[in-house]
């Protein structure tokens, strides 16, 4: 990391299939920050950057949850309904105050990775693409283990 505020580039390792990661959290008084991947098992690890009330320390937690095959395999269905390899690299929305959010995926040897600012806020203008980032992303993030209303 090149300081206290990055996280470190998402690059998925050689059993990893999903990257994801915010970026930079939209306007709020929740700062956190976090990136996760899901192994080809469906474990997700996750890596928090805290820095919510009443912690702004900017301590890291890692956090692991298992998946059951269905969640697996939805996430899959997901990424072949929404033609994830179809996206561009980066999309944006005029707006502003909000989250930059970045999703990879592998599928055998074809890697893919899109960053977006703003994808709710693009989907709701009727950007395709970000319609279906934003499905993938809401599943991805309501796998995730990292509750921003728990104690940790």
């Amino acid at each position: 990391m090149s300081n206290s505020h990055s996280i470190p580039v998402l690059e998925l390792g050689a059993n990893e299939f999903i990257g994801a990661a915010l970026l930079v959290p939209a306007f709020t008084s929740n700062l956190s920050t976090w990136w996760l991947t899901i192994s080809n098992e469906g474990l997700i690890t996750q890596q928090v950057r805290q820095k919510q009330p009443p912690k702004y320390n900017g301590e890291i937690i890692t956090l692991k949850r298992q998946l059951s095959s269905s969640q697996l395999a939805s996430i899959c269905k997901t990424l072949n309904a929404i033609g994830f390899f179809e996206f561009g690299d980066e999309y944006s929305c005029g707006w502003t105050g909000l989250e930059q959010t970045k999703l990879v995926v592998r599928i055998v040897d074809k890697v893919k990775a899109v960053l977006s600012y703003g994808p709710h806020a693009a989907a709701q203008e009727g950007d395709k693409h970000m319609q279906g980032y934003v499905k993938l992303w809401d599943e991805i993030e309501d796998l995730a283990p990292f509750d921003p209303d728990a104690d940790y």
